[in-house]
């Protein structure tokens, strides 16, 4: 049963097709064109998605939208994907993924400790 299928946060200007009947990922991306590649796969596989782009806007959708996994993919300054899984983990009672160029021990133990499930360690650009 359709939940609301007239959710905000597609960038391409429709909405994202949310329908709790099927899995939801909640995914915080800061890269337009990452944020869309993985909106694409996860709905080809009958996943709903619901795409953030900032800090805010996760933290104030996540209310709203609750999904069953979290998927942070976030690079830069203005975006600390283990600071973002530690606020959320309060709320969250699924499992939180977070990718990261980082393969240091110690940034995976800190995201460990925020409350990151599992690193998927990328390739960096």
């Amino acid at each position: 049963m359709p939940a609301n299928p007239e959710l905000p946060g597609n960038r391409e200007g429709t909405a994202p097709l949310m329908d709790r009947a099927r899995q939801c990922v909640f995914l915080v991306s800061n890269d337009r064109e990452t944020g869309g590649i993985w909106t694409y796969a996860l709905r080809q596989k009958g996943v709903s998605v619901m795409l953030t782009s900032s800090f805010a806007e996760a933290m104030a959708k996540w209310v709203q939208y609750p999904c069953d996994l979290v998927l942070i993919d976030v690079c830069g300054p203005d975006l600390d994907g283990i600071e973002l899984a530690r606020r959320l983990r309060a709320e969250v009672v699924g499992p939180i993924l977070l990718l990261t160029p980082n393969r240091e021990e110690s940034h995976l133990l800190e995201a460990s400790r925020a409350g990151v499930d599992e690193c998927i360690v990328k390739s960096a650009p």
